[in-house]
Parts: C-alpha cells; structure tokens; sequence
C-alpha cells in the first residue's frame, strides 16, 4: 500500500501543478478531437456518422490503460461485464448484460468474437496477452444482419496491427508484484517491394496468488502468444493478407475458496439417501463420521483467496489460427474474402474434484475445437444515393470432449474410507452393504466421450439510401440455417461386483452412467433484419432508430453427470431490439453519444447450475432496458477526459424453469426447478460507469503523462440460482493508475491496478462435483488483487 500511496501522491501532486497552467491557457487555441473511424458495418467510417451504438478503443488508448486482454475493456466499456471462474477459458462476455457462461464448453455465447473479422467459437480464445493491437469495437446490440452467428447480444471485434513496408520494431517488458514478468514486442518491414511482414511475441509469467491451506497454491500466469503476418500488394487494387497464430498456456488455474452458507442444512433435515453422502462428504468430517486424515472447512472466509484442496488445479491449452483475407477494390465496387482456421486443444485436471481436500474424486476434462469458416462479400455504389453490400457465410466447427485413451473420471484412495462411513449411516447394520465401500473402490473409472459437429450458412444483404442531405434509411437482412448433430456415450467401470454395485450410490455411475448417453440432432433456420433512420439535425449532430433481430440456434446439453435425456436439448434464441440515439460533437473539444434501448428475447438460452454441472434451457421471455452515454472531452492540451455511463436493467419476464438455490422449494416438483419470474439476471447490475483522464506535459527531454481509470460495477447477485442467502455483491469501484515518461523511442511507466485493493466476487456456485445434495457448502471466485509494476517499452 505504501507504493500505491506514492503513486496516487505524485499524481494529484502532478495534476495540481500542472492543470490551473493548462485551464489557464487561450482557449481559442486550435483544439479539436480527433475523427474516429469504424468499420462496424464492414466498411470505413466515422463513428460519428454510424447508426450503431460502438466504442472504440484505439493502440494508444490501449497502451496508456494497460489492456492486456478482452477482459480489461469492462474499465473503458461499461456495456460490457466479463466473467470468469477455474480457467481462462471459462471467461464469458456480456454486453448490455447478456450473455452466456463460458464453462459450458459446447454452448455457444451471445456476444461474438471476431479477430481480424473471423468469428471465434470460444470466448476464451481471446483471452491472454493481446500484442500488437491496432483497435478494438465493441458493438453493442444484436448485430445478426452482418455479422450473423451468435451475436445476439453484440460484438467484439479486435484488429490486429497490419504489416508496413517501413521497417519498425517495439519491445517492451514488465516486472512486477508476485514476480510478474512479461514480454511483447513486433518487428515489422517490407520484405520486396510488394510484400511486407511482421512478427509478434508476447508472453507473461507470475507466481501463485491463492493460499491453498491443504496443498500446492494455486492461480498463477504462463503464457505465451506468437502471430506472424505477410501482407502482399500486387498491385493498388489488390492486398492479401496472411496471418499465422500460436499461443501455449501452461499454468495453474483459480481454485475455488469453499465456505458454509448461512443456510447450512441441518444433516437430519437431508431427504432421504443423501444424508450418509452429506454426512461423509457435505458437512462432513466435523461430525466424527471420519477419523483419520479429516479436514472440514479449516477457513470460512469465502473472500481471503485462502483455499482449501487436496491438490492444485492445471490447465494446459494449445491454439492455433490461420486467417487469409482479400481486398480487391475496382472502380464501382469492392471485393472482401476471410477465410478463418482454427484450432484448439485444452486439458483441465483436478486431483479433487469434489474439493474435500481428500483424494476421493479424480477428474481430467479434455477439449478440442476445429473451426473452418469462410466469408464472402461485395460492396458497390447504386447512382449517387444508394450504398449497398450482399455476401454468404459458411462456418463449420467439430468439438469433441474426453479422451478416449484417458479416464476422465478416477476415485482415489480415501473413496473406500469416505463410502464405508458413508454406509453406516445409510444402510442398517443388518444390511449387506453396511461398513462396505458403497461410493466405490480406488481405481474405479468414470468416462464420456462427446462429439458435436455445428454447420451454419448465411446469405445477407444491406442497402443505405441517402434520401435527401440530411436523411438516410438503411435495410439489411439476413437469411441463416444452422445444422447439429451431437453424441455423448458415457460408460463407468467398478470393481464392485454388479449385483452389489445396482444397489449403491457409486460416485462413477452417478457422474457417467450409461444410461445417460445419447446421439440426437436439428437443425433451425431464421430470417432477420435491420432498419434503421439516419436524420443529421446539422453538421455535428445525428440521431437514429434502430429496429433490429437476432437469432441463435438451439443446441444439446452434453458432458457429464445426471442429466435426463428429456433436459439435454434447448430451443434456439430470437430478440428484436427498439434503439434511438444521438451522436454529437458538441463542440471541437467535446463529443457525447447517447443510445436508449429496450430489448425483448424470446426463448432465452439461460444456464443453471443444477445437479452436477451448468445446464441451458430456455427462459420464455428477457426484456433489457437501458440507455447509454459516452462522453470524451479535451480538457485542455495536455487533459483529457473519458465518461461513460450505462444503465441496463435485465428481468426474466418469464423463467419457470431456472435452478433453485439451496433451502428453496422448487415450484415444478417434476422437474426440480424453480420459477424465477421476474428476477433479475444474474451478474447483471442495472448501473456501470467508467471514467478515465490521460495527461501528458511535453518537456524539452520528453513527456510525462500520467493515467487514471475507475470502473464501478452496481449491485448485482453473483450465481446463476440468483441465491439471496450469500449471492450478493455490492457496488463496487476497481481503480488503475499509470504514471510514466517517454520520449519518441522510449517509454517508461509506474502502473497499479486495482489500486484500492478491491476484494470482489465474480462469481459464487453450490460446491462442485457434490452440489446436487444442497447441503449449504459453496464455492467462490474472486476478481484479481492490487498487482503493481514497471513497464519499459523501446520503439525504433
């Protein structure tokens, strides 16, 4: 804290100097704010001038905020909230508070992530070290017409720096608290006179973050990411672009810290055959049922990053993309080719999967993704008034889960232990299985293998007509079709005699049972749409209305666990979204956008936690609510300003299928579910607000400058069974501060993020592998800690 008092220090003291001087200078002075351009509807334009609500983050902006990855934009886009738990690959993007959890692997999210205008599969590949970032939109809002697969609730374009025939070179490294050390850097130069390449790297490594109080420590960084690129020009018509991707993480994941509810359920309160499993594992252990090696909840402080596991959690993950793009610009009309590759391969493995901090359940989840998508598209001009473009759209991705040459589940060597306790209490003592191991033997397997293969085509089209000099009106529309076909075949394996085994609660038979295998597949089809009006009330000022749909496909809830096969499939998503906003430049030193919308979801692709893992099934009806402003203003030179504030209240109008929390009654006793009408979404606060100020002062040596960003996050309830009990989190404010000096080739900087040392959840969930026995014990996950630093960047 001393640091970060010294930091803050110097910079009010900086400020204070500084800008009574600036506010003090000629106003009249030449001060104006620079355009900034878009290509939110695939084409170059002024943000000013587009009918889409979109911020834009620019290199330099990125740069002086530190962005390392998608997740730090939720400190410059208030729209957009990014969850997280376990893995990197976990993460989940929100715009206008809707979207998807990320650990459900074969469930597809609501915001598109598209790299260098190729779409993503896995919000999760977009997540590390981003180096060499020419900008990055967020567009917020259905955005299906052009853009098309799954971005129902908005887009996230990031766009890589592009060859240059002049030849540069960045290098930069950062060290840091928890030995944090980082590189990234590019070289980049013609190669002949037609081609230009560049090469970029980047990786970062840092220590431990969690206590483990029962095992190795956990939540540590080490990854890296290289990207090389040929950009080749023939002639001034023709570009083509070639870009190669690789990125390794290798690294120990968040652990969740576990804790007792206020709503611990009482062991004879259990229904009846779960009391002897919650009385060995549940509440376990404090009850005398289990004598040796026993550990309870040694620290019930869900928010101290202090855990409790039998042994760390790893993660390892491989990707590889490829991604060619074409440009052909003729006279009346332009060509645009993306043809995208990618691939990915991750391993999770947890020697306690339960989180009991005894060897009891073993688990290793694999997956792999191969993703091939191609699109096509032409844009021409129709007489003086009409702007138009049409293209088609070819995705195809093949996921698989498991591995068919490793056990994903293994009981470990206190199963027979925890089971033969457990028996006691479940069966009499006249009872053939009474003192026996009945949740299974060490050595007993669990397996599934899923595979799921998606096919989506699209055909779409927008014109815009300039009607008069001050009006516009735009039409797109868009025709999709999406095919599935997924199987899951699970199978388990018990030394238990078979007779026996039918008769007991065996831990591998509940997580895989074959019974729950099955193969299905659907396809669905939609049409949607766009209209939108332009009307420039003068030169610096537009407003619009928008009227835009969405759609998603439905899909199949694979993987493990008790599922019944009634539940494993979900019906496709569609939304229409009502929006008028207004683009202004004040005046040359002050720009505002506003946007006001309501949004209505049909048939919601919500995810529960229930039974043993994260399910989706369709909510009737989501309404969002919300209006948006954004706010750059330049200060004076040296100052300048960032406000952003959104408020967006979304309600489940009708959900009669969501979880229950532990303790509540459910309302459908067939299907266990409870009905969360009118309840808001989960991890959705009604009010976010970001603010930045960037000062820089030229000297006869250099510049100094300086940083500082607050994001504050509103109330919200942080699980998906929206649980009142412990679930919610309040407001919040996360603070950055960089203070630096550079000069054309060098740049020095002092950063801390989260300089008040913010604890905050992300995200709370009942416990694991034994969640469905409700027995009042929960997992936490916790937004990173106060982390400080020097970066040193080298230009030439």
């Amino acid at each position: 804290m001393k640091t970060t008092h010294k930091l803050l220090a110097l910079t009010i003291a900086t400020l204070a100097t500084h800008i009574p001087d600036a506010l003090a200078q000629d106003v009249s002075a030449p001060m104006e704010l620079e355009e900034v351009i878009v290509t939110a509807r695939k084409q170059s334009e002024s943000m000013q001038e587009v009918p889409v609500a979109v911020s834009a983050i620019s290199a330099e902006k990125i740069e002086s905020a530190g962005i390392r990855d998608v997740g730090d934009l939720t400190t410059l886009v208030p729209s957009l909230v990014v969850t997280s738990n376990s893995n990197p690959f976990t993460s989940s993007y929100k715009i206008r508070r809707i979207g998807n959890e990320g650990n459900i692997p074969d469930f597809e999210p609501d915001t598109g992530l598209f790299i260098d205008g190729a779409y993503r599969s896995r919000s999760g590949l977009g997540l590390g070290d981003l180096a060499d970032i020419e900008n990055i939109e967020v567009l917020r809002g259905p955005q299906s017409t052009l853009y098309g697969k799954n971005v129902t609730a908005g887009v996230i374009s990031v766009a890589t720096s592009q060859p240059t025939q002049e030849f540069g070179a960045m290098g930069e490294v950062t060290a840091g608290s928890d030995s944090l050390g980082s590189f990234r850097g590019y070289v980049t130069g013609g190669l002949t006179d037609t081609v230009s390449g560049r090469l970029s790297l980047s990786g970062t490594q840092r220590d431990t973050i969690e206590e483990n109080l029962t095992g190795p420590d956990g939540q540590d960084l080490d990854q890296y990411a290289l990207r090389g690129q040929l950009l080749i020009e023939p002639t001034d018509e023709l570009s083509i672009r070639l870009i190669g991707a690789h990125s390794e993480r290798d690294m120990l994941p968040q652990m969740a810290d576990m804790y007792y509810g206020p709503k611990l359920t009482p062991l004879v309160n259990v229904a009846a055959g779960n009391p002897a499993l919650l009385k060995a594992i549940g509440k376990g252990f404090v009850d005398g049922v289990i004598n040796s090696n026993a550990k309870p909840i040694l620290d019930n402080d869900p928010s101290n990053g202090r855990m409790q596991a039998y042994n760390s959690l790893t993660f390892n993950q491989e990707a590889d993309d490829f991604i060619a793009t074409i440009e052909y610009e003729a006279d009346n009309y332009t060509f645009n080719s993306i043809t995208s590759y990618d691939t990915y391969d991750t391993v999770q493995d947890w020697r306690d999967a339960g989180q009991t901090s005894l060897d009891i359940v073993n688990y290793r989840d694999r997956q792999r993704g191969d993703t091939f998508s191609q699109e096509f598209r032409i844009a021409s001009t129709l007489g003086d008034d009409i702007d138009w473009q049409t293209g088609v759209f070819y995705y195809t991705n093949e996921f698989t889960r498991g591995d068919k040459g490793r056990n994903e589940f293994t009981l470990g060597q206190a199963v027979d232990e925890v089971g033969g306790a457990a028996s006691t209490v479940l069966f009499p003592n006249t009872h053939p299985a009474f003192g026996l191991p009945v949740l299974g033997l060490p050595g007993d397997t669990g397996n599934y293998y899923e595979e799921a293969d998606t096919d989506t085509t699209g055909l779409f089209g927008q014109a815009t007509w300039t009607a008069t000099e001050d009006l516009e009106l735009t039409l797109g529309l868009r025709y999709s079709n999406e095919e599935k076909d997924v199987s899951l075949v699970n199978s388990s394996f018990s030394r238990i005699p078979a007779g026996l085994a039918a008769q007991l609660p065996l831990l591998v038979n509940t997580l895989t049972s074959a019974s729950r295998s099955f193969s299905a597949d659907d396809s669905w089809s939609a049409v949607t749409g766009t209209f939108n009006t332009v009307y420039h009330i003068n030169a610096d000022t537009m407003m619009y209305g928008t009227i835009a749909t969405g759609f998603k496909g439905g899909g199949y809830n694979g993987g493990f666990g008790n599922t019944a096969l009634a539940q494993r499939p979900f019906d496709e998503e569609t939304v229409v979204n009502y929006e008028i906003g207004l683009k202004s430049d004040l005046t040359d030193r002050v720009r505002a956008n506003v946007a006001a919308f309501h949004t209505e979801y049909d048939d919601y692709q919500a995810a529960s936690f229930v039974g043993l893992q994260f399910l989706v099934n369709n909510a009737e009806q989501v309404n969002v609510d919300g209006i948006e402003v954004e706010m750059t203003a330049l200060v004076t030179e040296e100052l300048t300003a960032d406000v952003s504030v959104t408020y967006a209240h979304a309600e489940y109008d009708e959900y009669t299928q969501g979880s229950c929390y532990t303790g509540r009654t459910p309302t459908d006793p067939v299907t266990k579910a409870c009905d969360l009408s009118g309840e808001t979404l989960p991890f959705a606060p009604d009010l976010t607000a970001t603010a930045g100020l960037q000062w820089e002062h030229e000297m006869d040596a250099g510049s100094i400058y300086s940083r500082f960003d607050t994001n504050w996050v509103g109330d919200q309830n942080v699980t998906t069974e929206l649980d009142p009990n412990h679930g919610e989190q309040g407001g919040y404010a996360l603070m950055n501060l960089r203070v630096g000096w550079k000069q054309d080739t060098w740049d020095v900087s002092a950063w801390i993020r989260n300089l008040a040392d913010k604890t905050y959840y992300i995200q709370k969930a009942q416990t694991g592998v034994f969640a469905s026995l409700q027995d009042g014990s929960y997992q936490s996950y916790l937004g990173e800690p106060q982390s400080f630093g020097v970066t040193l960047r080298a230009r030439y």
